[in-house]
């Protein structure tokens, strides 16, 4: 705002210099007095000096010379000079004026109005030095650009000495630090002090009297600026031309409030800060431990409502942003200013368009109580507002604090990741974390710190032996004692924890995933917020990716694939199980055979519902322990049950389990479901009758496709269109590039099919992009 102003400042400084070459003498007085009303004028020595020299010119040059030495003089008593003042006031008889006195150095005033302002005595002190003229114009500015006004106005913030009282008011109660200054700073306005000026990064007076807490200082000042507007109105209708069409026009804009001041209270610094937004800031002398707390007392918590109060009554207005994108209700979140945030939401015509306003970092100021003063109530007067909004507000700002909670999750499982890699360097050595034993310690890590999120941590440790792996690890020790401990891990995350932003399409083409401008702003946070165009180009919060169906929140961006999908499914199982899904399995009262049981989880929750399961996998888990760590890698690190049989490639361990239900549970990996045909070997292998299969199953296995089920991607075209996908069985996958899935072969999926009939479906929880369903099969 102020360097707009200072643009604005220095085109109408230019345009008044032309005016005079042009003999237009009129009109440059009419611009070079709307200069002098811009605020921030009187903050640019050059330019001020400029403007008042071309008023003086201009003044003289129409044959005003009452004017013209009025103008010279407050030129010279705020400390200018110049030859033009000079001939101005020889021409006219008279002398120049605004020398200081012997020994009078502008910064002696200054500090007297920082160090001798407080209560009766010092005022009288400053008005004895105003009206004795030892100090030429109350706006009279030193080399650093302040004035006695400046040091009142930080005198307002306690850095003043008390005056003989003590620091106690006529009744002889405590004041507030600095309380006993508010009658100086309305002597110096009634004196002619400015209002409306500039000090350092583009702060007002009105900035500094709002962040005091002060509210008598704030009344006074904005009675000033009311005082103001009347003058320049009144010096408007007698000069008549452009200022006075500004001045009718603010009258029908605002004609219920003739002297409205709505544009001066909305002034904002070089950072963008209003008023308002200062008042809403915790005071500068609280402690720090108290932000997002109890604001800072009683008494300051009231005086800041009531500061709001004054401001908003005077046309503050409630969605302004800093440069930062925060808005009044953003501060008063990060401040725990329950009251104000409240009242700023009253005061709104539209409070669900200021709970929607997001900073640059993508935060609503929901996110920003949630992370900063939790427990400052704001968060639940920010929801009950919602609610009042009626609409989606209340599950828009849920959706804001899923993202918190979010974030606050993959943070703790992102700390307990790096602890288990300082440990590992510590106490084993670095060469070590190259190995499989170390990347398994950090999986471990991270799931025991998901099911700590879960309450399954409070579990007594096996007794330790002298092999430091008969140790179970947490999720075994969890399971033993709980059982599906993964579902509910699962539900935890998706139904709590994980925001829709991550978890779903987002391609603008596609009207059914199309993200709503909420969606890209919590988007935009969750990736990093505010970054430097290199790095967002590098690593953009959302992008193309095929198995996923589309344009998805980048994995690059979050800690889903590192700290989620990389670990649960590697510690659990690929496929979530259910309830229904594994009482489906068991009604079938038939043995089982399972191909691909990795863990064993799916054939450990069936052998507790008195299933009879033989597991196999081409790769049993195993613990890897530190005695091998230099040893070949195998995916599965954990064991749910001890008898994971291996089979061989071409599954002949099938030929004896006939009598067998067939259970193929994800028995392709993504890595290799584009090779090989294992899946089919086992129907190749196996005689039996009942199949059950877990896993996504193609919507139309016709499609335009390679032998091996593959379709070539054409990433302009496979991003245009939507995965084929429906809510009845088959359900399709979202993987583009594979129409079957990723779960089974194309070629699995089409002799299925053609040789079986499926008999029952269990809709199975997913992870994101996921589409996996239980079905029952007989051979026709």
């Amino acid at each position: 705002m102020a360097a707009a102003e200072r643009a604005l400042l220095a085109l109408l400084a230019n345009s008044a210099q032309c005016a005079l070459k042009l003999g237009e003498h009129a009109r440059a007085a009419n611009l070079a007095t709307a200069a002098l009303g811009i605020h921030v004028c009187a903050s640019e020595p050059a330019l001020f000096k400029k403007v008042m020299v071309r008023l003086a010119l201009a003044r003289d040059a129409s044959g005003d010379a009452d004017a013209a030495v009025a103008t010279c003089e407050e030129a010279q008593l705020r400390g200018l000079t110049a030859p033009d003042f000079d001939a101005i006031m020889r021409k006219a008889g008279r002398t120049s004026v605004g020398a200081l006195g012997d020994g009078h150095e502008p910064r002696m005033f200054v500090m007297l109005g920082l160090r001798l302002s407080d209560g009766a005595e010092n005022l009288a002190r400053i008005r004895g030095v105003v009206e004795s003229g030892s100090l030429p114009h109350v706006d009279r500015r030193d080399e650093a650009g302040n004035n006695i006004l400046w040091g009142v106005l930080h005198a307002l913030h306690g850095a003043v000495e008390p005056s003989a009282n003590g620091g106690k008011g006529e009744t002889g109660d405590v004041n507030l630090p600095g309380e006993g200054c508010v009658p100086t700073l309305a002597y110096l306005y009634a004196a002619g002090a400015d209002p409306c000026q500039r000090y350092d990064g583009g702060k007002t007076p009105l900035m500094y009297a709002a962040g005091s807490g002060h509210v008598a200082a704030v009344r006074a000042t904005l009675d000033a600026m009311r005082a103001r507007r009347r003058a320049i109105d009144a010096e408007a209708r007698r000069g008549g031309g452009d200022a006075w069409t500004r001045c009718v026009e603010r009258l029908m804009d605002h004609p219920e409030d003739p002297e409205s001041i709505r544009d001066w209270v909305d002034v904002a610094d070089d950072g963008g800060w209003t008023p308002l937004m200062v008042a809403l800031m915790t005071r500068d002398d609280a402690p720090k431990e108290n932000v997002g707390a109890e604001p800072t007392g009683e008494r300051d918590r009231l005086a800041v409502l009531a500061v709001a109060r004054e401001l908003l009554d005077a046309g503050a207005n409630p969605f302004a942003r800093n440069v930062d994108g925060n808005c009044p209700l953003h501060l008063a979140a990060m401040s725990g200013a329950s009251e104000p945030a409240v009242e700023l939401l009253r005061r709104c015509a539209d409070p669900n368009a200021l709970l929607s306003l997001r900073n640059a970092h993508g935060m609503s100021a929901a996110m920003v109580a949630r992370r900063v003063a939790p427990n400052s109530g704001v968060v639940g007067d920010l929801i009950a507002a919602a609610d009042g909004c009626g609409g989606d507000a209340r599950e828009e700002l849920e959706e804001d604090l899923r993202v918190c909670k979010w974030e606050a999750a993959v943070g703790a499982v992102g700390a307990a990741n790096n602890a288990a890699i300082e440990r590992i360097v510590d106490f084993e050595g670095e060469e070590l974390l190259a190995t499989p034993w170390a990347e398994r310690e950090c999986v471990f890590a991270k799931c025991d710190a998901w099911l700590s999120m879960c309450g399954f941590d409070d579990l007594p440790n096996a007794p330790r032996g002298e092999d430091e792996s008969a140790n179970k690890p947490l999720s075994v020790r969890a399971f033993d004692a709980y059982g599906d401990v993964y579902a509910a891990v699962h539900a935890k995350i998706r139904d709590e924890l994980l925001p829709r932003c991550v978890s779903r399409r987002l391609d603008v083409r596609d009207p059914g995933s199309t993200p709503s401008v909420a969606d890209c702003a919590r988007l935009w946070y969750v990736s990093g917020g505010e970054r430097g165009g290199e790095d967002v180009a590098s690593s953009p919060p959302a992008r193309f990716v095929p198995r996923a169906g589309g344009v998805v929140a980048n994995p690059r961006c979050f800690a889903n694939d590192e700290l989620v999908y990389r670990v649960l499914p590697r510690v659990f199982a690929f496929a979530v199980p259910s309830a229904d899904a594994l009482s489906a399995v068991a009604s079938l009262n038939l043995p089982v055979v399972e191909m691909g049981a990795g863990t064993g989880y799916w054939t450990a929750l069936l052998r507790r519902r008195g299933v009879d399961v033989v597991a196999y996998d081409a790769h049993p888990p195993r613990r890897v322990t530190k005695a091998f760590a230099g040893g070949e890698a195998t995916f599965f690190g954990v064991a749910y049950v001890d008898d994971v049989r291996e089979c061989d490639e071409d599954a002949s361990c099938l030929d004896a389990h006939a009598d067998r239900v067939l259970m193929l549970c994800r028995p392709k990996s993504p890595e290799d479901v584009e090779g090989g045909d294992w899946d089919l070997r086992c129907l190749d292998r196996w005689r039996g009758d009942t199949l059950v299969h877990v896993g996504e199953w193609s919507v139309n296995l016709d499609e335009d496709v390679d032998d091996d089920g593959i379709r070539s991607l054409d990433l302009e075209y496979a991003g245009a269109m939507a995965p084929r996908v429906s809510e009845e069985f088959p359900r399709g996958t979202s993987a583009l590039n594979l129409p079957h899935g990723e779960t089974t072969s194309a070629g699995f999926q089409r002799r299925v099919e053609r040789e079986f009939e499926r008999v029952a479906t269990i809709r199975l929880p997913n992870w994101p992009f996921a589409r996996d369903d239980l079905t029952v099969w007989r051979r026709r």
